[in-house]
């Protein structure tokens, strides 16, 4: 090995999962949340290098919006107190997270095309604006006591 190698090696930040050596503390902190499952992707299950990877393939890949991102990917130093006993997603808010179980329940499906959305009000911005649906039907087919699916005929 050459000197130079031999002192980047030595100082070095190691991770103490896999091994893998970082320049910066900051890059290992980056990379850590990597094993803590903070960069994989609850829509497909993709790995992401660093969150504001994951925010990013969120955006362009599931076309969510920056609020939609927020909900499931909080900033640093935001709380998450409210978790997701089947997917163990966590949010700040008790709302966030009843929202978010819906989706779980298939209600934030569409019943025209089968796109899934993050929360009822995505789903209903898609029906109103991509399908033109008037609004009575818009609220028909997204009610949270009706039944999961399409009205019937």
């Amino acid at each position: 090995m050459g000197k130079v190698y031999e002192s980047w090696i030595h100082s070095a930040f190691a991770c103490d999962v896999c091994g893998r050596f970082y320049a910066h503390a900051v890059s290992l902190g980056l990379h850590k949340k990597v094993h803590e499952g903070l960069t994989t992707c609850a829509l497909c299950g993709k790995v992401l290098n660093k969150v504001a990877d994951l925010r990013a393939h969120l955006r362009q890949v599931h076309r969510l919006s920056k609020d939609d991102v927020k909900k499931i990917v909080p900033h640093q130093g935001e709380r998450c107190r409210y978790q997701c006993d089947l997917c163990g997603h966590v949010y700040r808010r008790r709302d966030s997270l009843t929202d978010h179980r819906l989706h779980h329940l298939g209600r934030t499906a569409c019943h025209v095309c089968g796109a899934v959305y993050s929360t009822v009000r995505s789903l209903r911005r898609h029906l109103r604006d991509v399908h033109r649906l008037p609004a009575d039907e818009v609220r028909r087919n997204t009610e949270l006591d009706a039944p999961a699916g399409p009205a019937p005929l």
